[in-house]
């Protein structure tokens, strides 16, 4: 069983976002306020649980060679009924017409399925599948709100977007470092005696 971990390493230590960087591209496009920040974080998380829930169901009849590329299709069919489900019942912003489907390309869900989805049980594969979800509706939320409520005009820019995820990331950071640091888990070393 090969999974990513538990709530707090996944949240915390191993957020795939914030962490590891994986996916961040189109979150960073598309979170430029908070209610956009949640739709992406929806639909990101909605391919994700989705491809990992059918990548666990159908491990048994899928060649390794092919995974790959079935996660690549279910992904792909599932962002685009996500996307003309959404289309349908709002009018979308006009980049995410353009930002939308690159979730389905995106190395943060491919990764997971093929890692998780592909090599676990179903009953895991939720649970971790879950938790990644979370992780990444309260970074996008978290992107979205500074970015829609920061009252800085270049926060709305490419620039900003990046400039706010990787300040949010070293605050990440920062708060993963303090929380191992309380539970004893990592010492901090002062350079004297060395």
């Amino acid at each position: 069983m090969r999974t990513s971990g538990g709530c707090r390493e996944i949240c915390l230590t191993r957020n795939p976002l914030l962490v590891r960087a994986l996916g961040l591209p189109p979150v960073v496009a598309l979170a430029d306020s908070f209610i956009h920040g949640l739709l992406a974080a929806v639909v990101m998380a909605s391919v994700l649980v989705a491809t990992s829930l059918l990548a666990s169901t159908l491990r048994a009849w899928i060649l390794g060679p092919l995974r790959i590329l079935v996660a690549v299709v279910v992904a792909a069919v599932l962002t685009t009924a996500i996307q003309q489900l959404l289309s349908t019942l709002m009018e979308l912003p006009a980049g995410f017409s353009i930002y939308l489907p690159l979730i389905a390309m995106n190395a943060f869900v491919l990764d997971h399925v093929l890692r998780v989805g592909f090599e676990n049980d179903l009953a895991v594969v939720v649970v971790d599948a879950v938790w990644h979800a979370i992780a990444v509706v309260v970074v996008a939320g978290a992107l979205g709100a500074i970015r829609g409520f920061g009252g800085l005009a270049i926060l709305q820019q490419p620039a900003g977007a990046l400039l706010v995820a990787g300040l949010l990331a070293a605050a990440w950071q920062w708060f993963a470092v303090r929380s191992k640091m309380a539970d004893g888990q990592v010492t901090v070393r002062t350079g004297e005696g060395s």
